[in-house]
């Protein structure tokens, strides 16, 4: 099974799905994440993890190192940037084309071949409007795809049952402890490239 998590931010993908992804992984899924942003115009936290001019590479490396750990096989940035919180932490979505955005989508799920899709709730689970453009963009890439999916072939993934297509929950924790490693510190990759394959 292929999985597609599309999320708006660095840390999007652990907060929203983190356990999710890993347990898919760990039952056989191919696991891709897409990324709209490098989550350039976050907090820069309190002592500062970075000042703003470097803080979005911070975060993509942080981001590489968590899909990894997640199991991840690829993770793709979009290239949007991230809007710097405004006054009042008030946040917003970046600028964007929505037919552009939906066709870079649209390419992932045709490029991996993917079978099942995650993203933010249609709230943006508390509202941020970058995860209700995430949400919105990607239901409507799904429904675009919708006639594709439904015209496959009786053996394809996309037809069969549900129960087909069911990765069985573990009967054990999903998580051992283990020793700690050495941090992964990745090179960072430029914005633009669409995918990075997680090793």
């Amino acid at each position: 099974m292929n999985i597609l998590c599309v999320i708006a931010h660095p840390d999007d993908e652990t907060i929203l799905c983190g356990g999710t992804l890993a347990l898919l992984a760990s039952r056989g899924a191919a696991v891709h994440v897409a990324c709209l942003t490098r989550g350039e115009g976050g907090e820069l936290g309190e002592p500062p993890l970075a000042d703003r001019e470097h803080l979005g590479e911070v975060r993509e490396q942080e981001m590489v190192c968590a899909v990894g750990k997640l199991g991840g096989k690829s993770l793709t940035f979009l290239g949007y940037v991230d809007p710097v919180i405004g006054p009042d932490n008030q946040l917003f979505a970046p600028e964007h084309n929505p037919t552009m955005l939906a066709g870079q989508i649209v390419n992932a799920i045709r490029q991996f071949e993917i079978d099942a899709v995650l993203t933010h709730g249609s709230n943006g689970e508390y509202g941020h409007p970058a995860h209700v453009l995430v949400h919105q963009t990607t239901l409507a890439a799904v429904t675009a795809l919708r006639q594709e999916y439904t015209t496959q072939p009786p053996n394809h993934p996309a037809t069969q049952p549900p129960s087909h297509r069911t990765i069985q929950p573990p009967n054990h924790c999903c998580f051992t402890p283990s020793a700690p490693t050495s941090p992964n510190t990745p090179t960072p990759a430029s914005p633009t490239k669409m995918t990075a394959p997680i090793s």
